[in-house]
C-alpha cells in the first residue's frame, strides 16, 4: 500500500508539471533585520535596500486559482549597524534560497499567496578592519499579492519575516526582521 501511495504521488506531481509555468523575475525592496537588539552591547541593524533575481515555476496546479509555485532566488541587500568601538558598519547580505508559495485567495486578476522558505545567507562586513563573514541558514515566512497583467507577465508585492543571528566579535547580533519587495515576473511558458 505504501508503495502504491508513493507511485500515485509521483504521477500526480509529474502530471501537474506537464503544464508547468516557468518564469524569470526581479524585484527591488527594503530590508529591516533589526527587530531585536544584541544582548551584550544592544547593537541593532537599521533599514537597508537591495534587489532580488529569481527563477519561478509551478509545482502543482490543482485548479486555475489553486497552485503551488517554487521560487529559486538570489538576493543582495545591505544594512547598517552601530557597533561598539567602531563607526557605523555596513553589512552585505547575499541570499541563495528556495521558497514555496501557494495561492490562498483569488479575486479577479489578483492572487493573495503565502509561503515558506529558507536560504543560505552570507553576511559580510563591508569594512576592511572588521573581519566578519558568516554563513547561516535563514528561514522565512512570506505573504504577498500578485497581479496578473497577462498570461506572460505579473507584478507582485511581498512581505517576508526572517530569522537568524550572527557572531560579531564577542556579541551575538540578531538578524530578525522583515523584507518588503516589489517586483515582476516574465513567464517563458504558459
Amino acid at each position: 500500500m505504501k508503495k502504491q501511495l508513493i507511485i500515485a504521488s509521483f504521477i500526480l506531481v509529474l502530471v501537474a508539471n506537464v503544464s508547468a509555468k516557468f518564469g524569470i523575475g526581479a524585484g527591488a525592496g527594503m530590508i529591516y533585520p533589526g527587530f531585536s537588539k544584541s544582548s551584550l552591547y544592544g547593537s541593532q541593524f537599521g533599514a537597508g535596500a537591495g534587489f532580488d533575481i529569481f527563477l519561478r515555476h509551478s509545482i502543482l496546479n490543482f485548479s486555475d486559482s489553486l497552485h503551488i509555485d517554487a521560487r529559486y532566488s538570489y538576493r543582495n541587500y545591505k544594512a547598517d549597524v552601530n557597533l561598539p568601538k567602531t563607526a557605523t558598519t555596513r553589512f552585505n547580505f547575499s541570499y541563495l534560497g528556495l521558497n514555496l508559495f501557494m495561492n490562498i485567495l483569488r479575486f479577479s486578476d489578483f492572487y493573495l499567496y503565502a509561503g515558506v522558505g529558507a536560504g543560505m545567507v552570507t553576511v559580510q562586513a563591508a569594512k576592511d578592519f572588521l573581519d566578519v563573514t558568516e554563513i547561516m541558514i535563514m528561514p522565512e515566512i512570506s505573504v504577498g499579492i500578485e497581479w496578473n497583467l497577462s498570461t506572460h507577465y505579473n507584478l507582485f508585492s511581498q512581505f517576508d519575516l526572517q530569522f537568524g543571528s550572527i557572531n560579531v566579535r564577542d556579541d551575538i547580533l540578531p538578524v530578525n526582521g522583515f523584507r518588503l519587495i516589489i517586483g515582476g515576473t516574465m513567464f517563458l511558458t504558459e
